[in-house]
């Protein structure tokens, strides 16, 4: 849905190609103009306010009172606060369109906002308010709309008062401003009588001495200064201000006048094309297309104009205004920086998206080469419609982080976002937000389906610079754990897919981090689970864009290599790029090559050191747990042959230890790197040392086979294999696990019996209440087909009788021997001085008479897959939660797109006390009575009421019907405390569906159904203690330490289990 679709046509109405638009207000005499300034005004915001006055609306409720501010706590620097960014996110509103579904407010992530500026309130040359679109907007319910949207969430909602002239003389200004008195006494009635936070000024001319003998510029500072002091100190008062300002002395704004009454300055760091077409390093004989907000390379641009602020005013006051839209034109060529033949246009970012990446023209992509590091697209394509070349120049979301980063480098106030409504839900763009103002997980996902068509098997292609980029600008030396994740195929059988993570410093060349490649050379059409990771060093001061690549391992001409699985109709799945910042010199520890590992002649059963090099030591100086994973690209040259991968460590020189163990191949083709992953935990001590390596085998005798590590060809390079080791604290999770073949004979189908009553069991005794979060993982198989495996979590307390949890059902009713990951989890409370015992049972699904189960995928001369029982305990119910129902529930007749409630009843409200992150899991056994339909489980949330948003989805399916599978979906979201969350399970066919049906629950109503479950957990609420008082300490010796305020200000704490405290004051 697009921008143009929702707003008013004249907002997107022409720009003149000479001359700027004009205030349409009435003639007073000229002032005697001083020397020209005031050149870098922006033409967005005079389309829009004119856009904006003229716009029709539909009769609207009226205003009602409206739920007043919660405020956020103060954060350490800038202007953002705890529970929301970490520096200013202001945001204009256009009232033409501010409750609109799709744009408007219900559209916007609050947790990612500080400020939202109503744009706005006209102003007439008497000062009053003209009576147009957004005073009826203004007065309306869908005011009351936002402010009980935004004011639970600690985000503030100002009004922007506008008088905008560029006419000869200014006549409209000098008079409007001549009546500032009246203008401050009504705009403050309006902050007062609807309950907002504040007032923003957006008053655009130019300087000069208008009739009454004073300039334009003294009263514009004049206003500003009564504004402030009939508001009082605590209402929001910002100035929307001219990039050229801080460098113009006579210009329209006097900075240095108006910051003591002013809490920020927007600059309108945009439109700057309108000033540099004149300017090198275009030079430009008339007006000519080019970065709307350049960062670097042209005379106007963000990196300069933010110096010349930080020069004038203090950077806590300075807000650098981006844009969420382009300009576009049609040209005489497809060239850059065009001279424009008609007119030109503003383009939303949900339309530039459309131009660039959805319409059906064929579209150039190209980034400005004046500003490399900007990172600024433009796009040629032939119009049809209008018969002529369209030139579009426009900042999409890796380009707007570019400038987030530049406003965490110079450490000013926020960024400011014209305008919130032509981006509207875009996930990108709140992405951008969050990687550069919330956190030090970083994060960008598109479920879209992305091709590279006719790869030359040598040159990378970007899969998506507007929506899988990165950029990092770190204030301190850390190390990045960069991580891409997407699902590969071809059309073609024989070509592989590469995936490639790439990274520039300093707006500098792409440099290849590391690559994975997959693929089968039998099979097209079939999509494989790609991952790739690498550590990366980052230094203070630099910026670092990470990019996603792909490209097929060999030229394919005619063929196509794709990202994302599914199809148009159902959605695609996730290609995601992740960074997580850990302070540099310590955690994480990482080893990488990029070259070909050969294993010739594996006996089956002896581990081989993959790389004598390819290992990690560790000297903890506390104590605690690592992390330990591998992925390597693994194939053999002899079809039948599978390769294990194993994970060993060593403590104080004794010998090595295996902890964990994948196979990866396909017994049918050779040649086909399958990406294999593997990981485990390790107890760690404070004063030993470890040493963490990697080792490998075939899994059966292999004589003249060899196995492989690495994909690629020595002409192209290798992919990297990697070795990575996190610490953390110690004591949780607790964990069991055994590597053995477990084997159920003769079951009845309805007896349960422990899996493994030595090995398998865990004994937890809290020293305060808990929820355990239990999770089992096991590889369970059969060898007679149409027979399904049951996994079951009970608890004993006390030493009373075991109680079933939760359990699961697994098989492939067509197929033997195929071992399937089951996962199983349960949330479970447990409260201080009772012991419990938690145990893994299993089962037949039906009497299987003279037949048997297994858990543990391998044979007895490689050892078995790991199967494993782990309990991860949270504080108490406030912070996890679970919900479950042991019924069938049946869906018939979907339509494959639209989801529907799985139960009414499977759902969960939480309200956490305190700002931070959810970890949402959803559970059920999921099968069809129609062979080729697959059933898709999803996770929905609704936050403050609003509609149900799908955070997570997971597809299953088999080759028969009647074949249970056991479905796990994950999804973190944020959180901020006060607010409610509904968390839903949802349903659907992965197609059209007449005449079948889906079921979840495995099992008969005579035996009892698995439950469907729905778990919620909390991060554990912070501790804290704060006063709002005035302290005072008064002759100290300068030695001797005082309490600030022995009985308000401090915290008890009392941790069940070794843990690290993080402490700030």
């Amino acid at each position: 849905m697009h921008w143009s679709r929702h707003l008013v046509s004249a907002l997107l109405a022409a720009v003149l190609l000479v001359g700027r638009p004009v205030a349409a207000q009435a003639a007073t005499p000229s002032p005697a103009p001083l020397p020209p300034h005031d050149l870098a005004h922006p033409v967005v915001m005079q389309e829009a306010a004119q856009a904006e006055s003229r716009a029709s609306v539909p009769r609207l409720a009226p205003f009602t009172g409206a739920a007043s501010l919660t405020p956020r706590k103060p954060a350490a620097a800038g202007g953002g606060s705890v529970g929301g960014p970490q520096r200013e996110v202001f945001g204009f509103a256009l009232a033409s369109s501010l409750a609109d579904p799709a744009i408007g407010y219900p559209s916007w992530d609050f947790n990612l906002l500080s400020t939202v500026a109503v744009f706005g309130l006209h102003v007439t040359t008497d000062g009053t308010f003209i009576n147009d679109n957004g005073m009826v907007v203004w007065n309306s319910g869908q005011l009351t709309g936002l402010l009980n949207t935004a004011h639970p969430k600690g985000v503030r909602v100002v009004e922007t008062i506008i008088l905008q002239d560029f006419t000869a003389g200014t006549p409209s200004m000098c008079a409007g401003l001549q009546n500032r008195a009246t203008t401050v006494s009504l705009a403050v009635q309006q902050m007062q009588a609807k309950g907002v936070d504040g007032i923003n000024v957006d008053y655009e001319g130019l300087n000069g001495t208008c009739p009454n003998g004073q300039s334009a510029r003294s009263m514009m500072t004049d206003l500003v200064v009564r504004l402030r002091a009939a508001m009082g100190s605590r209402a929001y008062l910002s100035v929307d201000t001219y990039a050229s300002a801080a460098a113009d002395p006579y210009g329209f704004f006097d900075l240095g006048g108006m910051a003591p009454s002013a809490d920020s300055f927007f600059v309108m760091e945009y439109d700057m094309e309108y000033s540099n077409w004149q300017h090198a390093p275009l030079s430009c004989s008339r007006f000519c297309l080019g970065p709307t907000s350049p960062l670097t390379g042209y005379y106007y641009n963000e990196t300069t104009v933010t110096a010349q602020y930080l020069n004038a005013v203090s950077p806590s006051k300075v807000i650098m205004g981006v844009p969420y839209y382009g300009r576009k034109a049609c040209v005489a060529a497809a060239a850059a920086n065009q001279v424009p033949t008609a007119t030109v246009t503003a383009d939303g970012y949900q339309d530039a998206v459309y131009d660039a990446y959805q319409q059906p023209a064929p579209v150039a992509h190209h980034l400005d080469a004046n500003d490399p590091a900007g990172a600024e697209a433009w796009e040629t394509w032939y119009s049809s419609a209008q018969g002529c070349t369209k030139e579009l120049y426009w900042d999409p979301a890796g380009s707007l982080s570019a400038k987030y980063a530049l406003v965490n480098r110079d450490g000013i106030r926020g960024v400011g976002l014209w305008n919130l409504n032509f981006g509207g839900g875009s996930q990108e763009l709140w992405d951008a937000l969050a990687q550069h103002f919330s956190s030090n997980v970083f994060s960008a996902s598109s479920s879209q389906l992305y091709a590279v068509h006719d790869s030359d098997g040598s040159s990378w292609q970007e899969v998506d610079p507007t929506r899988l980029r990165l950029t990092l600008a770190p204030t301190t030396s850390e190390t990045a754990v960069l991580a891409a994740a997407a699902t590969l195929w071809t059309d073609t059988a024989g070509w592989n897919q590469d995936l490639g993570i790439f990274v520039s410093v300093n707006g500098g060349g792409d440099q290849l981090l590391t690559w994975k490649e997959s693929g089968s050379v039998k099979a097209a059409y079939s999509p494989n689970a790609s991952f790739a990771e690498v550590a990366y060093g980052l230094s203070a001061g630099s910026v670092y864009t990470v990019k996603l690549k792909l490209k097929a391992n060999q030229p394919a001409a005619g063929v196509g290599v794709y990202s994302g699985a599914g199809t148009s109709a159902s959605g695609f799945s996730p290609t995601t790029l992740m960074a997580h910042l850990y302070p540099a010199g310590s955690n994480p520890y990482m080893r990488t090559a990029a070259r070909l590992y050969q294993l010739a002649d594996s006996d089956g059963a002896t581990w081989s050191d993959i790389d004598p090099g390819f290992r990690v030591g560790l000297v903890p100086t506390t104590s605690g747990t690592a992390l330990i994973s591998a992925s390597f690209d693994l194939w053999t040259d002899s079809a039948g042959w599978n390769q294990d991968l194993g994970l060993f460590i060593s403590t104080n020189g004794g010998s090595d230890q295996l902890l964990a163990w994948k196979e990866s191949g396909g017994v049918a083709a050779a040649y086909s790197p399958t990406p294999a992953f593997v990981q485990s935990t390790a107890t760690i001590t404070s004063g030993s040392t470890y040493l963490v390596k990697l080792k490998w085998k075939a899994n059966k005798p292999a004589p003249g086979v060899s196995i492989f590590a690495g994909a690629g060809t020595a002409q192209t390079g290798f992919s990297p294999s990697r070795l990575l080791v996190e610490l953390s604290a110690g004591g949780n999770p607790l964990r069991v696990v055994s590597s053995q073949l477990y084997q159920l004979f003769n079951s009845d189908g309805s007896s349960w019996l422990d899996v493994d009553p030595a090995r398998l069991r865990l004994a937890v005794s809290p020293g305060a209440s808990v929820i355990a979060i239990i999770g089992v993982n096991a590889d369970v198989w059969t060898a007679t087909p149409g027979l399904n495996q049951d996994l079951g979590i009970f608890v004993s307390r006390d030493g009373g009788a075991d109680q079933l949890v939760a359990w699961t059902e697994s098989g492939d009713g067509g197929a033997a021997y195929s071992p399937n990951a089951s996962y199983v989890q349960a949330a479970y409370p447990m409260v201080s001085g009772s012991s419990y015992v938690i145990k893994l049972k299993w089962k037949a699904n039906r009497p299987v008479g003279g037949s048997t189960i297994y858990s543990g995928a391998g044979t007895s001369a490689t050892g078995f897959s790991p199967t494993s029982l782990a309990a991860y305990l949270e504080p108490p119910a406030s912070s996890a939660s679970s919900v479950s129902r042991a019924q069938l529930f049946t869906l018939a007749a979907s339509d494959g797109s639209t989801w529907k409630d799985l139960d009414g009843g499977l759902l969960l409200s939480v309200v956490p006390p305190a700002d931070g992150s959810a970890l949402l899991g959803g559970s059920a056994d999921l099968w069809t009575d129609t062979a080729g339909y697959n059933q898709d489980l999803g996770l929905f949330v609704s936050t403050a009421g609003a509609a149900d948003q799908l955070v997570a989805w997971k597809e299953s399916g088999g080759s028969a019907p009647y074949s249970p599978n056991a479905v796990y979906v994950q999804a973190a979201l944020p959180v901020t405390h006060g607010v409610a969350y509904t968390a839903k399970l949802k349903w659907k066919a992965n197609r059209t569906a007449s005449g079948v049906s889906i079921y979840a629950g495995a099992g008969t109503a005579a035996t009892g159904f698995s439950p469907t479950r729905l778990t919620v957990q909390l991060q554990p609420p912070q501790v804290s203690a704060h006063s709002e008082q005035l302290y005072t300490l008064a002759n100290s010796d300068g030695v001797s330490w005082t309490d600030l305020d022995a009985s308000a200000l401090q915290v008890a704490v009392t941790p069940a289990a070794a843990t690290t405290a993080r402490v700030g004051a």
